[in-house]
């Protein structure tokens, strides 16, 4: 009866999540679209290349990538392969959210339910399940990781743990980790030394053949976006302040609860740990605190355990728990609501993106220089493709600046002569000369505009209100 009580509750959170996502079905973030264009040139057999000779690792998601490629190469594209995979890591998140927390509370036949309540919740959680981006199959295989640390299968670690590596950068962090944890915990005899080399040769050999190919293919062990996004520690911590604020109760209240509790030490740390490297990253501008989604099953967890403890012991930690989780659900429900308007408007724009593609690759642009490449790449898929942002340019990603704030040389732009230049702006085209003046988007973009070459070279061709507050220009080469 327990058991099948428990079934029926984790039925009901995974329910919560799928429902949860539906209102986010078909926004697709544009930088989604890098990796699918990558992935149709891999299962076309072109090689991991965005353009066609170009070896440039314009990605940060390699395991994703493939599974974007294995779809491609049966015939599906990656635009309708990747959504139904982020759902079922949506449900296997919730599955394995549950799991934790029975790890910690295994005498608790309710113990991870509400971890996955609250995971099921998380307006971030939703709308990356359907986004196109890695980060729900990244959070996979980080909550599959810790439980197989807790569990002590260092095998099992291995491969969740080399999953999450290969999906994102910031994964070796918990290969290192848990490294260190089995070496200990074989000194302790509380795993066979025979598991741990099992393990752990398992992952070093993933992690070593991984950067052989790396630098036999790009000769490069950093992927580019490293150079083209560098770190801003003040915009970092900014964010991370920000981001982290509505889940303040939850964090306080498992702080807390780890001084009474040895068990919920390991998920706080990893999370203060993660938050930390948040900072150092730079942030991000994704919305809905993209970048702590991966990491909220481990607070969750820890969350759940601190306040059934405090329940049960009737402390005011209890008190500070509720407000906390009622703070969290209300910011959820905000962020629910906001977004969801936010896609019927990401809809549109998309839409939009697609139609002056079509328009561009029918007119015979053969090679177009942008800053928001990825729907527009994707669509033009024959086209060679310079991204003034760098994230696909190895030369314009080591040029000087920051994120979208290169200053990228005049004589690499003429030396790739693109026969299109698209710039963007907030506000419709006004200037008498062709120019655009202040309302460019971006600095790189302004710096492009402004500079004497693209004013000899270039003139307007056409400007497209693809949204309110964004319009895209179109200048062609004279």
């Amino acid at each position: 009866m327990i058991l099948r009580s428990r079934r029926v509750l984790l039925a009901g959170a995974t329910a919560l999540a799928l429902a949860h996502a539906l209102p986010f079905l078909g926004y697709v973030f544009d930088d989604a679209y890098i990796t699918f264009r990558y992935a149709r040139n891999l299962g076309h057999g072109h090689g991991l290349v965005y353009n066609p000779a170009e070896r440039v690792e314009g990605y940060t998601n390699f395991s994703w990538l493939l599974l974007s490629a294995a779809g491609d190469w049966l015939g599906v594209a990656p635009s309708w392969t990747i959504p139904p995979l982020g759902l079922l890591s949506l449900c296997g998140l919730v599955s394995l959210v549950a799991k934790l927390g029975a790890c910690l509370k295994p005498d608790a036949p309710s113990a991870g339910v509400m971890a996955a309540c609250i995971v099921a919740s998380s307006t971030g959680v939703a709308l990356y399940s359907v986004s196109g981006l890695e980060t729900l199959f990244y959070a996979l295989c980080l909550t599959g990781a810790t439980l197989a640390m807790l569990r002590r299968q260092a095998v099992a670690f291995a491969l969740w743990s080399a999953g999450a590596a290969l999906t994102r950068p910031e994964g070796a962090v918990l290969c290192g980790v848990g490294c260190l944890f089995f070496v200990w915990s074989a000194h302790k005899q509380r795993v066979t030394p025979q598991a741990v080399r099992s393990g752990l040769g398992l992952l070093f050999g993933i992690g070593a053949a991984y950067a052989v190919f790396k630098w036999q293919y790009f000769h490069a062990l950093l992927p580019n976006t490293f150079y083209a996004k560098r770190p801003d520690l003040r915009a970092g911590f900014a964010y991370t302040l920000t981001e982290a604020l509505p889940l303040a109760g939850l964090l306080v209240t498992a702080l807390i609860g780890s001084l009474r509790s040895a068990a919920i030490r390991p998920l706080c740390a990893l999370w203060l740990l993660y938050a930390t490297a948040i900072a150092l990253e730079g942030g991000d501008w994704f919305p809905s605190g993209r970048m702590f989604v991966p990491y909220l099953p481990w607070l969750a967890v820890a969350f759940e355990h601190a306040f059934s403890t405090a329940v049960r012991s009737r402390t005011g930690l209890a008190i500070v728990a509720v407000l906390g989780l009622l703070a969290y659900l209300g910011v959820q429900v905000v962020d629910t609501k906001r977004m969801a308007r936010s896609t019927a408007h990401t809809l549109a724009l998309d839409q939009n993106r697609v139609t002056l593609a079509q328009a561009l690759k029918r007119r015979g642009i053969s090679s177009v220089a942008a800053h928001d490449i990825g729907l527009l790449g994707y669509v033009m898929d024959q086209a060679t493709v310079i991204d003034l942002g760098g994230l696909v340019d190895s030369t314009i990603a080591h040029s000087p600046g920051g994120r979208s704030a290169k200053r990228i040389a005049s004589d690499y732009l003429e030396a790739r002569a693109p026969q299109a230049v698209l710039l963007a702006s907030g506000a419709p085209q006004r200037a008498a000369d062709g120019g655009m003046r202040a309302h460019a988007l971006f600095d790189v973009e302004r710096q492009v505009e402004q500079s004497a070459w693209f004013r000899e070279h270039y003139a307007l061709d056409s400007s497209h209100p693809l949204a309110p507050n964004y319009h895209l220009h179109v200048f062609l080469r004279r």
